[in-house]
């Protein structure tokens, strides 16, 4: 992750040092909750060993635990995603690689990223504003 240079509270897309770090690690962790999101379940996992007996069930089944974070990841990314989609719908993409994958403008710009470096920095910010927000 590249360095973030600390906006001027006089910005209209301010945030204290500790909500933008904690919205940029939020939205870094994207590609782990597409992962998890479109993760086959191992069925192996509803039934537990034990020594003496096999375990068919507990309090909360493995199953039901894993559908209930598939279901959250994908909460997680679809909101980062209609986030992006809010602030610039034609530079979803490269918004998406940004802020969830850490490309800098530079290695956006070789990928022909159609804006200019303003522009670019001010809708990332937007978007770990909105994400401070909403989470």
């Amino acid at each position: 992750m590249g360095r973030h240079r600390n906006l001027s509270s006089k910005n209209k897309y301010y945030l204290p040092r500790e909500d933008r770090l904690a919205a940029i690690h939020w939205c870094l962790r994207y590609p782990r909750w597409k992962g998890e999101a479109s993760f086959e379940a191992d069925i192996r996992k509803a039934i537990t060993y034990d020594k003496d007996k096999i375990q068919t069930s507990t309090a909360t089944s493995p199953t039901e635990e894993i559908a209930i974070k598939r279901a959250d990841s994908s909460l997680k990314a679809k909101l980062l995603e209609d986030t992006i989609k809010e602030v610039d719908e034609s530079l979803y993409k490269y918004l998406l690689l940004a802020v969830a994958y850490g490309f800098t403008y530079y290695q956006l710009k070789d990928k022909n990223m159609p804006c200019c470096r303003n522009y670019f920095y001010e809708c990332r910010q937007h978007i770990y504003y909105l994400i401070s927000q909403r989470t």
